[in-house]
């Protein structure tokens, strides 16, 4: 398990995926991504991204399942008792009391548009798609 201060390390790193890796599939009525991405030093993290008629979200994750990001805008309820209403744009990320059950509430990706949404979610998670992407078709 990796620590708060070290997650936050690898947010910040500049990161790349690979066009041809962002390859929608969709399973149980959702479009989802799960593509590699990689830090400049080559250690591989993992990108996803769901698409369902109601809602999408993001995810970074190093080794498979330590959360370094998340965002979405389904109902979330801090351990705190804050409450963000279903439609809510927030993000997550991990803290060593609540693990990645604290979020925040921002309004920096878009909710009207899932490409502009994807590459918010990427920009802010310094990744750049290096090749050929298509984008999904809605």
């Amino acid at each position: 398990m990796i620590s708060s201060e070290e997650r936050e390390y690898i947010y910040q790193q500049e990161k790349y995926t690979l066009g041809e890796t962002l390859v929608w599939q969709t399973i149980s009525g959702s479009d989802r991504i799960i593509a590699p991405v990689f830090l400049e030093s080559g250690e591989e993290l993992t990108l996803r991204a769901t698409k369902s008629p109601r809602r999408f979200s993001f995810a970074l994750h190093y080794r498979r399942n330590q959360l370094i990001r998340r965002w979405d805008c389904k109902r979330h309820t801090n351990p705190d008792g804050t409450v963000f209403a279903d439609g809510t744009p927030h993000k997550h990320y991990w803290t060593p009391e609540y693990g990645d059950d604290f979020a925040y509430e921002v309004d920096d990706i878009p909710l009207d548009n899932f490409n502009h949404a994807l590459m918010a979610f990427l920009k802010e998670c310094n990744i750049r798609i290096e090749g050929n992407f298509q984008l999904v078709l809605f």
